[in-house]
């Protein structure tokens, strides 16, 4: 019988009260043959029976004065009540009276695991021995069923050397889950215990070893050395990582060392991952109330590697200084600071935390963060003893620089305030949002105001109420002048119900109304509209004609019927859509005018519209029929005439009938075959292979269409279309049959603006290819003609070869561009990455740049500077298509002369030769040269003359980085004063000369005031220095900057140019004048990314050291001490 005792199990006591020392036994043979041993463990949960069947044992003992020994010869027999193989074990254990302990040839094994061990421990002598383990965790799970261990392991142990330098090694290997090879060394007769100890492990996954500790794939080294064991215990330790993984977020580098003695730690961290870096700084004193002092900093460079939807970067800084653990003791302040941050480009310049922790309230003393266009802050108590909060929330918005950051159409400015009170268990929340000119898309209100309650909050039953009101509504055509909206919602016994109501008034007419209530129990969910009342613009009132009810469960959407009525016009939609099993659902419109609803969208169209639609089979094979028909149907105020159109949808292909007609704009038929996978569940089929069979005829079709088809593409469009084709095959091998003829065209296209007329097109179809029989058009007095082949097998791979000559062409007329070209392009490769190569010559064309190189700072715009009044910000430009980025560009383009650069300041006549290139998948090369033939530009409001003929010369930089040689002249009756524009244009050098040779500072004044800077009044040298420093961000001018520092008296002058890229972009213009011997002051201008002026004031105290103050209108100051040491 065994007795467990404070948590181990013990023999029970002999009766005479222990046993005698001088007691020898000595057993020379002990034979068990089919013998049975049970265990039963009684005190656990779930009482445990073992036991140990067909036992044979053969094995001797001896017990005396000097010592144990035990040998077993052989012992076998098979578990019963656990999942283990049947059990072998030999070997010989001697422990003698002195304490040393030999084990020889000691074997342990089962099918799947195995122990052997041999060795002997001397005290005060030696240690030597060795262990080999092989363990199944599935027969330790049988034993120990709440063992945690999830992998196999084998491991290998050497121990060996006197008893003040014992040596141990250890291999492991755990499968799946890596490998750790160690290595300690002990003295064990030091007092306390002196040891060193180091690891290295592979692919190391404490998750796939151990259940519940994190999964990763650590790589890297550990090492540890101390004396005695305790807290107070001198302990030194370092932790190196290579590249690995936790948590599934990849690791490039980890370091972690520290040392502690008589009771004080400290301790320092680095991690540096795909994401960014962080640094980590700990001390930790141990006693009764432990106490610690933490120091961090983060610096995130690419969130998205963290969360992928939150691509951006971020920096901050924290510490923490407190004393204690358990809620008694612990007191704790928290500091931490957000550097910068940018969030799916939403920019942050800063934040704050500041926490203090009190045993069981943790109060948040302030949380916020600032950026150019939202600010938020949060403070509030959490008692963590009773689970309960007291937080306030307070930020506002600039919804317009908002929205260009995160690319949505946002617009207005939003305040919004909250709070959450309560336990957690019944957390009560209100929120409060106004806004002013709020804008989405076609969505904008001049006010708008909600108020949301919420109570009970992470209880059974909670519940809550939401407000809202709007005046000024507008959805395109549809205003209303207040909108209101009510809903409270509320929880009960699992089951959620709110109700809804929406009024929409407008200055006159019927108000509409919304009536609604929601109900979810379990996956259901039900919607019952009481009441839907509604007027779209140019339209009569809308109504419901009985309450409505649509249910939303896992299987289907079903409704009774929703039937709506404006006079004679009708919706009505019934029926069951399966969608996981059989559908059977319709719908009906009658006299429906279209008018209204394309104002809502935002488009012009007109006439009635009837259909008639039916839904039937299952999610994986439905059928539908539809049946449309509109009369006088027009769009964007081309009358198309009557359209109708029959549908059939099933196994998984459509039939169509279409008929467009009118009297004189005359008609489109088409009819045919195309394979269509209408399924919702189930298993898609590609349908690409399947045949098709499409016919299309028109006879003498009014092309005025194309606009209402293509109006971001088409102005306007004119001509007679006749078309016979039939399209068979398949998508991906589609053949054509026909021809197609366009007569009387004209055309005017949004990208280009130029007016095309005489347009005139012939198709033919045979087969695999489209043949251009002819193209022509005249655009001004020139022509376009163009022939050429367009392959259809293959889709988006098929061939084309198409050969366009140009002659005098008007191609393009656009405000900032008008151009004639002649010459030839011919277009081969493919539809998905076409080969574009063209010799064209400008033969006269006016273009009017928005900015000209010597006009104004080549220096950005300024992100940080908002521009009042200003022009609106552009949208940012669409992603470049596939077929662009796959395109292969070699263009030759030559200018002789009559192409002029023209604006109310500047009128240049260019000429020259560029070539364009471009590979697929890579950027434009430009290469040549354009000459800068005669005529003028004003520079600082003097017009100069082009004297000699300039060049601009590209030589293939990516992005474009041509070089400027152009010269110019400007006379008055006493001075010529030249000026050189050199470099390049991301370094562009400006030389001023004159004859009479002046100083540059001179050239500058006479150009600006006409006269020498000498001869200048205070005024004026203010003015003259406001110009050179201009000149001076926008040009590389190491000359003037000399001469105006000498001519104006100053000591500095320094101009550094805008560096780095993003928020890190900056430069910087500075003047400077000792106003003392010994006190110099400074005034800098800072441009680029971070915008600002700043000012600093230094005093010599010594000739070697001097005190330096400065503060900026970025809110930032210092105070400096320098020492000067000249070798």
């Amino acid at each position: 019988r065994l007795v467990r005792d404070h948590g181990l199990w013990r023999l029970p006591r002999l009766a005479g009260g222990g046993s005698s020392s001088r007691m020898a036994l000595e057993v020379r043979t002990l034979e068990v043959r089919d013998g049975r041993v049970a265990v039963a463990q009684l005190d656990a949960p779930a009482p445990r029976r073992l036991a140990a069947a067909a036992l044979d044992l053969t094995a001797a003992a001896a017990i005396g004065p000097r010592g144990s020994d035990l040998a077993i010869r052989d012992l076998h027999f098979t578990p019963r009540g656990a999942s283990v193989t049947p059990v072998r074990a030999s070997g010989r254990v001697v422990a003698e009276a002195g304490g040393a302990i030999r084990v020889t040839d000691l074997r342990l094994a089962t099918a799947r695991t195995r122990l052997d061990a041999d060795g002997q421990l001397l005290p005060t002598r030696e240690v030597g021995g060795r262990l080999a383990l092989v363990l199944d965790a599935g027969e330790l799970r049988a034993l120990v069923p709440a063992s945690p261990l999830r992998t196999n392991v084998v491991a290998t142990a050497d121990a060996s050397g006197p008893w003040r330098a014992v040596d141990l090694s250890v291999q492991t290997d755990l499968g799946t889950a890596g490998s750790v090879r160690g290595h300690a060394r002990a003295d064990l007769g030091a007092r306390p215990l002196v040891y060193e100890t180091s690891a290295a492990f592979a692919a190391l996954d404490p998750g796939a070893a151990v259940a519940g500790l994190v999964r990763a794939q650590a790589n890297g080294r550990a090492r540890v050395r101390g004396r005695g064991v305790g807290l107070e215990a001198p302990l030194a330790y370092r932790l190196a990582l290579g590249r690995s993984e936790i948590g599934g977020r990849p690791l490039s580098h980890v370091t972690l060392g520290g040392r502690g003695a008589r009771g004080v730690h400290r301790a320092r961290g680095r991690v540096v991952a795909p994401a960014g870096e962080g640094r980590l700084r700990a001390r930790v004193v141990t006693g009764s109330i432990p106490a610690y002092r933490l120091a961090a900093r983060l610096r995130l460079d690419h969130l998205e590697e963290i969360a992928p939807r939150a691509p951006g970067w971020a920096a901050a800084e924290a510490r923490v200084v407190g004393r204690g653990f358990d809620a008694l003791t612990r007191r704790a302040e928290a500091h931490a600071t957000l550097l910068g941050a940018s969030l799916r480009g939403v920019v942050l310049r800063g934040g704050a935390l500041h926490a203090r922790l009190d045993g069981e309230q943790l109060r948040l003393e302030t949380a916020s963060v600032q950026g150019p266009e939202a600010t938020a802050s949060v403070t509030g108590i959490l008692d963590l003893g009773r689970q309960a909060v007291d937080v306030t929330l307070d930020a506002t918005a600039d919804l317009r620089p908002l929205g260009e950051r995160l690319g949505l159409p946002l617009a207005g400015s939003a305040r919004a305030t909250g709070t959450a009170r309560g336990p957690l268990t019944a957390l009560a929340v209100t929120a409060r949002a106004d806004l002013e000119d709020l804008a989405y898309g076609a969505f904008g209100a001049g006010r708008a105001r909600a108020a949301l309650e919420l109570g009970g909050v992470g209880a059974a039953e909670p519940r809550g109420q939401l407000r809202l009101e709007l005046t000024d509504a507008r959805v395109h055509a549809y205003r209303r002048r207040t909108v209101t909206a009510a809903g409270d919602w509320q929880r009960v016994a699992g089951a959620d119900r709110a109700g809804l109501m929406v009024t929409a008034a407008g200055d006159e007419g019927t108000a509409d109304r919304l009536a609604a209530t929601l109900t979810r129990a379990g996956s259901t969910r039900t919607v019952t509209v009481e009441e839907l009342v509604g007027t779209p613009p140019e339209g009569p009132p809308w109504r419901l004609i009985r309450p409505a009810t649509v249910t939303v469960s896992d299987d289907a959407v079903k409704t009774d019927g929703i039937a709506l009525a404006a006079d004679a016009q009708r919706v009505t939609l019934a029926g069951k859509l399966g969608r996981t099993g059989e559908s059977d659902a319709s719908l009906e419109t009658a006299g429906l005018e279209l008018t209204p609803f394309c104002s809502l969208a935002g488009r012009r169209c007109g006439g009635t519209l009837s259909l008639q639609a039916r839904l039937a089979g299952t999610a994986e094979a439905p059928r539908l029929r539809a049946t449309v028909r509109s009369d006088s149907l027009s769009v964007d105020d081309v009358v198309l005439g009557t359209l109708t159109l029959d549908i059939r949808c099933e196994e998984r292909k459509a039939t169509l009938h279409g008929l467009l007609r009118h009297p004189e704009a005359g008609e489109l038929r088409a009819d045919g075959t195309v394979p269509i996978d209408l399924a919702w569940a189930g298993a898609r089929r590609d349908t690409s292979g399947e045949p098709l069979a499409i016919r299309v005829h028109a006879d003498s079709l009014d092309l005025r269409f194309a606009h209402a088809l293509a109006p971001g593409q088409v102005r306007e469009a004119e001509g007679r279309l006749a078309l016979d084709a039939q399209l068979t095959g398949t998508r991906v091998a589609p053949r054509a049959e026909g021809n197609a003829t366009l007569a009387d065209g004209r055309l005017v296209l949004v990208a280009t603006g130029a007016t095309y007329e005489e347009v005139r097109v012939e198709l033919a179809a045979a087969g695999d290819a489209i043949q251009l029989a002819a193209l022509h058009a005249r655009g001004g007095d020139g022509s376009l003609d163009a022939t050429g082949r367009i392959g259809l097998a293959g889709g988006e791979s098929a061939g084309l070869d198409l050969r366009l000559q140009l002659h005098d062409f008007f191609a393009v007329r656009r405000p900032e561009l008008e151009a004639a070209l002649s010459g030839t392009i011919g277009v081969g490769g493919s539809v998905r990455a076409p080969d574009v190569r063209a010799d064209l010559q400008v033969e006269r064309a006016v273009v009017r740049p928005a900015v000209l190189p010597a006009q104004d700072s080549v220096l950005k715009p300024d992100p940080s500077i908002a521009v009042v009044g200003g022009p609106e910000p552009q949208e940012t430009p669409p992603e470049t298509p596939a077929f662009v980025r796959a395109l292969r560009l070699a263009v030759a383009v030559r200018i002789e002369h009559n192409v002029w650069v023209r604006r109310g300041d500047a009128d240049i006549e260019l000429g020259g030769e560029l070539k364009v290139t471009q590979a697929p998948g890579e950027a434009v090369h430009i290469v040549g040269t354009i000459r800068l033939l005669r005529g003028w530009y004003v520079f600082q409001g003097r017009r100069f003359t082009l004297e000699e003929e300039g060049t601009i010369t590209f030589k293939g930089a990516t992005p474009p980085n041509p070089a400027f040689d152009v010269t110019a002249v400007f006379k008055n009756p006493n001075y010529r004063v030249t000026v050189h524009l050199g470099g390049t244009s991301e370094k562009p050098e400006l030389t001023l000369a004159s004859d009479p040779p002046l100083e540059q500072a001179d050239i500058l004044s006479v150009i600006v005031f006409g006269k020498p800077a000498r001869d200048l009044g205070k005024g004026e040298s203010v003015a003259l220095q406001e110009q050179a420093l201009q000149l001076a961000s926008g040009y590389v001018m190491p000359e003037l900057r000399a001469s105006v520092m000498d001519t104006l008296g100053l000591d500095t002058l320094d101009v550094e140019m805008p560096q780095g890229s993003g928020t890190d972009r900056r430069g910087r213009v500075s003047v400077g004048r000792y106003v003392a011997s010994d006190i110099f002051v400074s005034l800098a201008q800072e441009f680029g990314a971070r915008a600002g002026q700043a000012v600093a004031v230094e005093y010599g105290l010594t000739p070697e050291i001097s005190v330096k103050g400065s503060t900026s209108t970025r809110g930032e100051s210092a105070i400096d001490i320098f020492w000067h040491r000249r070798y």
